[in-house]
């Protein structure tokens, strides 16, 4: 009977050791991959602990995180790779990001290593619990290109889980010894074949108040496109120059940004800046056609001028300073004075001579005080102005005091 009792003990005994020994078991993935800007991607390596009912915890001691890459996508630039978030604590993160151009003998030819090194192990009792069946971020990593934009190639993630070293290792305190329990099989990349850049085209149709007649231009113009984000601080994502066709009133901006919601801003040499609707365009699913001309709605505080059928932004912000005000009509009186030519930013409607015609369609605009309307708003000019309401028939002064019986505040630029 003693005997039975003593074994009986022995089993439990030897059952509850081999249970808390057991080694946790994990899922680590790569997911949430994102092409944030042209030549920004940004993905997560997370770890998860699958088997809290057989392990009794999971006291993660550190990792050591490779990748192989694609060379190609660096697209003639050169590539950093920077940790940017973390569920860990500092001390528990792994370190010393770089990248290391594998040779014959540490990995595929044409590939890049990207690498993160171990923590300082902290300890056994020091280390980090990992919760149970719950995504930890690792790290949050950045990859990003001197180039203006990836190549348009897969990237090719792929884990380093064998040798060559160096690979991919986890290490944890199993009960307090400090041990490797990488299982390369629940090693995973949720994001295969990613490109990181699937290029579309925004098409814009836009009309200039001053070149349009009878719903086309009088002859062709450059616009620059800006993409901008469509949450504060608006910043600027992607942009280019395009020629606007005098007929089509057409202008195309090829980008990679992924799929979200930007606005579309029309910057024009002697025109205002215009932006696109309040909230946004759902940009990334493909081509994309926005026609500014259709409807004053169509840009952010309705802020365009019907002229025939199309509506079109105003000219006459000839310094670019987000106003059409005095300023910029004394540009344009001082060149119909000494008739310049027609290739000065001053010739509004592009008639290859500065004159009455320009002039007309800058006091107009002016005596509006027509200014930028963004998302994050603008101040228009302080005081009463005489500008209002002076008699402009008699000669101007060239003196910009003498227009405003104010000064003029600053402009919020975006």
């Amino acid at each position: 009977m003693k005997t039975t009792i003593f074994l009986t003990i022995a089993v439990v005994l030897l059952i509850r050791s081999s249970a808390h020994s057991q080694n946790p078991t994990y899922i680590l993935d790569v997911n949430d991959g994102a092409l944030v800007a042209p030549n920004i991607f940004e993905f997560d390596i997370e770890m998860t602990w699958t088997n809290s009912g057989v392990a009794s915890n999971f006291e993660y001691a550190g990792g050591q995180y490779f990748f192989n890459i694609d060379t190609a996508i660096k697209n003639g630039g050169t590539l950093s790779y920077i940790p940017q978030s973390s569920d860990l604590p500092s001390n528990m993160r792994p370190r010393g990001p770089s990248i290391f151009l594998n040779t014959v003998t540490t990995g595929p030819p044409g590939t890049y290593q990207l690498r993160l090194a171990v923590n300082t192990f902290p300890g056994a009792g020091s280390g980090f619990n990992m919760p149970s069946n719950t995504a930890i971020k690792i790290y949050r990593m950045r990859l990003t290109t001197t180039s203006t934009s990836f190549a348009n190639v897969p990237i090719n993630l792929n884990w380093r889980n064998a040798l060559p070293n160096p690979f991919t290792k986890i290490f944890a305190y199993v009960g307090t010894t400090n041990t490797d329990i990488s299982t390369p099989l629940t090693h995973s990349i949720s994001i295969p074949g990613f490109f990181v850049n699937v290029p579309y085209t925004i098409t814009t149709k836009i009309g200039i108040e001053g070149l349009a007649m009878n719903n086309v231009h009088l002859r062709k113009d450059s616009v620059k496109i800006f993409i901008r984000d469509s949450a504060p601080p608006y910043q600027i994502l992607d942009s280019g120059t395009s020629m606007l066709d005098s007929v089509t009133l057409t202008a195309t901006k090829v980008t990679a940004l992924t799929p979200g919601n930007y606005y579309i801003v029309i910057k024009h040499r002697n025109s205002l800046e215009t932006w696109s609707k309040p909230g946004g365009e759902p940009l990334g699913n493909g081509n994309y056609f926005y026609d500014f001309t259709s409807s004053a709605s169509q840009a952010y505080g309705n802020n365009l001028i019907l002229k025939g059928n199309t509506y079109c932004i105003y000219s006459g912000n000839i310094n670019g300073d987000d106003i059409i005000d005095a300023e910029d009509l004394i540009y344009v009186d001082n060149d119909v004075y000494n008739y310049a030519p027609g290739t000065n930013i001053t010739n509004l409607n592009g008639d290859q001579i500065v004159d009455i015609e320009d002039l007309a369609i800058c006091e107009k605009n002016a005596r509006a005080l027509r200014i930028v309307q963004w998302p994050g708003g603008s101040l228009l000019p302080a005081g009463d102005l005489t500008f209002r309401t002076r008699n402009f028939n008699s000669n101007i002064s060239k003196d910009v005091g003498d227009m405003f019986t104010g000064s003029k505040k600053t402009i919020v630029n975006p």
